[in-house]
């Protein structure tokens, strides 16, 4: 065999190794990617964990314990923490849809709902949470209900319109008031100002409301708020 043909066969099997490489790396990193669009929300009851001596562990898809939470104790990549009197050494540490101990909420994007495990987000990869009937400190919301409980905030890409319809006006001045939604219908909600939850020194004196979309595409696109 000459040198030609050598350095031919090398020059093959070093593109086979790198392809061979990458596939591995895709594979390894669709395992760990999240979905593009919840199915719905799954909320820890931090409070009821705290007061009633509760416990939740939060898994890697291997089954590790990525966060565990036990009564006053945090526990993070087997770190140990006091949910409340330390926050500010952790909390970077917890990346989640919301997270605020003094309101007692941990919220995360749910994906999936299985026989034994609710597939959601935390710190940008996919993880596990129980969904036990016995577990009674996690709570599945689904879109629609997360949408209802929450205060849905319109922005300059998804602006306050006068119908449920992307060709309609939009409401002048609309990122000036906290709203409360009314009702859904379709991919839009209805959203009125909430006159005992204001940002400025007095509600509206007229009634401000719209029609928000909440999904596009089949995507779940609402930014929402959850305290006033």
């Amino acid at each position: 065999m000459n040198k030609k043909s050598l350095m031919f066969i090398g020059l093959v099997f070093i593109i086979l190794s790198l392809c061979c490489s990458q596939q591995a790396l895709t594979s390894s990193s669709q395992d760990k990617k999240v979905e593009d669009s919840p199915v719905g929300f799954v909320f820890i009851d931090i409070s009821g964990i705290n007061n009633q001596d509760g416990t939740i562990s939060i898994l890697s898809q291997n089954k590790d314990t990525i966060l565990h939470l036990q009564n006053q104790i945090i526990s993070i990549n087997g770190t140990k923490y006091k949910i409340y009197e330390e926050e500010h050494l952790y909390k970077k540490l917890v990346n989640a849809e919301f997270f605020d101990t003094e309101y007692g909420l941990f919220i995360l994007k749910c994906y999936q709902s299985t026989d034994k495990f609710y597939k959601v987000e935390l710190n940008g990869e996919t993880a596990l949470v129980s969904n036990s009937s016995t577990n009674k400190f996690v709570l599945f919301k689904s879109l629609e209900q997360y949408i209802m409980e929450s205060y849905p905030i319109p922005t300059q890409q998804n602006p306050l319109r006068t119908n449920p319809d992307e060709n309609a006006g939009i409401v002048g001045n609309f990122d000036k008031w906290v709203y409360l939604p009314v009702e859904i219908d379709g991919d839009w909600v209805k959203i009125v100002d909430d006159k005992d939850c204001y940002s400025g020194e007095a509600p509206s004196p007229v009634v401000i409301e719209g029609w928000i979309r909440w999904r596009k595409n089949g995507k779940f696109i609402l930014q929402v708020g959850h305290t006033c």
